[in-house]
């Protein structure tokens, strides 16, 4: 079975863990005053990956929404969830939710691997590789290369264990599945 991306996956996470298996999150301003469990609600509804887009029926979908995230928001809120009746942060986080891009994410978590593959080229090759018009050997200009590397480092790599998102999941995990195709999006962008 291929593998698929999806953005920001809640499943199985108990809402007081979702901001910190997704560090993101926490700095997307729309979603800010949501809690947990709404946030989960807003990914089931109208995240692109969710499995739940297929549902053609708005209704249908945010009733299955509210029991996949498992979000109690009172008698009140939720009758109005349920005629499609979101509350102004509920509509901004939906908005924001749905225009998000697991393609963009994996095609740019797989941007870093390059550089950091090309940083480790520039590495491996050593000073021999900086040799200027007479073939003298720019010891300086190497240097400052591989400072300039050591100190991008860890901010590549914050963003990669951060995932932008991402998680991968096949088919038989879970069946009807949304999200990106991972095999077919690696092989269209192949150098």
């Amino acid at each position: 079975m291929p593998n698929t991306a999806r953005l920001f996956d809640p499943t199985g996470i108990k809402p007081e863990d979702y901001r910190s298996k997704y560090p993101e999150l926490k700095r997307i301003p729309e979603f800010g005053t949501l809690s947990a469990s709404a946030l989960m609600f807003v990914w089931y509804y109208a995240n692109p990956t969710s499995m739940l887009m297929g549902e053609g029926d708005d209704f249908i979908r945010v009733r299955r929404a509210l029991e996949e995230s498992k979000y109690n928001p009172g008698k009140n809120l939720r009758e109005d969830l349920l005629k499609l009746h979101f509350p102004n942060d509920i509509a901004v986080a939906i908005d924001r939710m749905a225009r998000m891009r697991a393609d963009s994410r994996v095609r740019a978590n797989l941007m870093i691997q390059n550089v950091i593959e090309h940083y480790e080229t520039i590495i491996k090759c050593g000073p021999e590789d900086y040799k200027d018009k007479d073939g003298t050997v720019d010891r300086k200009k190497y240097v400052d290369t591989t400072a300039k590397i050591v100190e991008e480092l860890p901010k590549l790599i914050e963003r990669m264990e951060e995932g932008f998102g991402i998680s991968t999941r096949t088919e038989d995990e879970d069946g009807a599945f949304g999200g990106v195709n991972l095999s077919e999006y690696y092989r269209s962008h192949d150098n």
